[in-house]
């Protein structure tokens, strides 16, 4: 069974990932802008739209309104070592 990380931001709030290649970042509710390092383009991502990064490169979404985002955490092996790393970068970069 899948597991899925819910996350609500503000407008103007900014929200940074990394290493989350190959999992689905769904809009559930709002507007996201994203950018993905090293790569040539940005996004505005609507309601019900998705994005799959292909790297673990750092991913920087800004809520363009109030927004919900969701993801497919990974296998329970790798769960607490993914909560600490979303934990880690929310209080440096949020």
């Amino acid at each position: 069974m899948k597991k899925t990380i819910h996350y609500e931001f503000e407008q103007g709030s900014v929200l940074s990932l990394q290493k989350i290649a190959g999992r689905d970042l769904r809009v559930v509710t709002g507007r996201v802008w994203l950018t993905e390092s090293f790569q040539p383009t940005d996004f505005v991502i609507e309601q019900s739209g998705c994005y799959r990064p292909a790297s673990n490169q750092l991913i920087v979404l800004e809520a363009l309104s109030d927004s919900q985002i969701e993801m497919d955490l990974p296998s329970s092996k790798g769960f607490l070592h993914f909560l600490k790393t979303l934990l880690y970068q929310h209080w440096a970069f949020g």
